[in-house]
């Protein structure tokens, strides 16, 4: 399914890994999260545990602090065994994916042209509030408005949704014009 070894690849591999051990212990246990619950409220400590065990997700605290302030809002990642920084950054790729793949559909279930997305607040990268890259501190119109036009700049190396577009190989015509190259300034 991923044939390349890169970021986005090892986290779905490490995902479908863990389902699948988790779907095993459930045959033996089908009620563990009354475990988990159990044993969490006798010492609370032992939720880090689970976590190991079975899995976690990201985590975004939302601040109260303006929100076009770069890193305004902070994000946690639980630390689980094969979660390295490669597989973490992965992880907001992929999720950066889903959230283009949806922009592209309508109530309707008609599907959109990228090219038609236009330029919208609603188009807003999810890491908006939690990132620190050159393109969120220098380009923020590019994150807030059309995150996929990311790629288009030269310094977006750590950026998750330029990474996440190059992987999936978008099309060469996904953007009419070069608007956000790094010729001109567009903060």
């Amino acid at each position: 399914m991923f044939p390349f070894d890169e970021p986005m690849g090892r986290f779905f591999k490490l995902t479908l890994s863990k389902i699948k051990n988790n779907l095993n212990f459930r045959k033996s246990t089908p009620f563990y999260e009354l475990n988990i619950i159990e044993n969490v409220s006798e010492q609370v400590e032992s939720m880090n545990d689970f976590i190991k065990q079975f899995g976690g997700c990201t985590i975004i605290q939302k601040r109260y602090d303006d929100e076009e302030k770069p890193l305004c809002d902070v994000m946690y990642d639980f630390e689980l065994p094969g979660n390295g920084e490669s597989t973490l950054f992965g992880s907001k790729m992929l999720r950066a994916c889903f959230h283009f793949i949806l922009l592209h559909y309508k109530p309707s279930g008609e599907i959109i042209n990228t090219l038609n997305l236009g330029v919208s607040s609603k188009n807003k990268c999810p890491f908006y509030t939690v990132c620190g890259s050159y393109i969120r501190t220098c380009k923020s119109n590019v994150c807030a408005e059309s995150p996929w036009k990311s790629m288009l700049i030269n310094d977006n190396k750590d950026c998750y949704y330029a990474s996440a577009i190059k992987a999936t190989n978008p099309p060469v015509n996904l953007v009419k014009d070069n608007t956000y190259s790094d010729k001109g300034s567009n903060s």
